[in-house]
């Protein structure tokens, strides 16, 4: 997971991720180390090798990349650091 180990987590990034792959609000008065980490865990947990892989061609030569994650979802990586999590829904 070499493009993992040096990737930095917005505080978007965590917004989102709370909200459309956690699906449950973020707590108003939530400690960002905390959110950070749990976070992070569940994003290794869903990742697949694809994905993994993914990033690891595209995150360390590039500007910004779209990661897909979990087949309806993209993750926005730019400069190193997890920006948000989209819905990639093709029904909508």
């Amino acid at each position: 997971m070499n493009w993992l180990q040096n990737i930095d987590i917005s505080s978007h990034f965590i917004e989102r991720y709370f909200q459309r792959v956690l699906n449950v609000d973020l707590p108003s008065n939530y400690d960002h180390f905390s959110a950070k980490t749990r976070v992070f865990k569940d994003l290794i947990s869903r990742l697949t090798e694809n994905e993994i892989l993914c990033g690891n061609s595209l995150c360390f030569d590039n500007h910004m990349v779209k990661i897909p994650f979990e087949q309806t979802k993209i993750i926005i990586v730019k400069d190193n650091t997890l920006v948000t999590v989209i819905n990639n829904n093709k029904d909508r």
